[in-house]
């Protein structure tokens, strides 16, 4: 069976295991382009996709403003400490 694209970008030299195998691998890297890429924009802001994500979420919740514990609900990426990230962030 010929190599895939995805197996020739990973050198990766046996077949997958299973179709699912290969779709979620390329989902992961297709993720971390993305994120890669994203980060890249940010970076002249010094606002990381974190921080952007937590400034999406409360210009969203205006003029009331969100506890902690309903940010962290709508965050994409999930964060351990909410508040401490909030604290950096003021």
């Amino acid at each position: 069976m010929p190599s895939t694209r995805l197996q020739e970008e990973l050198k990766q030299t046996k077949p997958f295991k299973s179709p699912a195998q290969e779709a979620l691998l390329s989902i992961l890297v297709t993720a971390d382009r993305l994120g890669g890429a994203q980060e890249d924009a940010m970076k002249p802001f010094g606002v990381t996709a974190t921080q952007y994500n937590v400034l999406r979420i409360l210009r969203g919740s205006r003029p009331g403003g969100l506890p902690c514990g309903e940010i962290g609900c709508r965050m994409v990426s999930r964060v351990p400490d909410v508040t401490r990230l909030l604290d950096r962030m003021e």
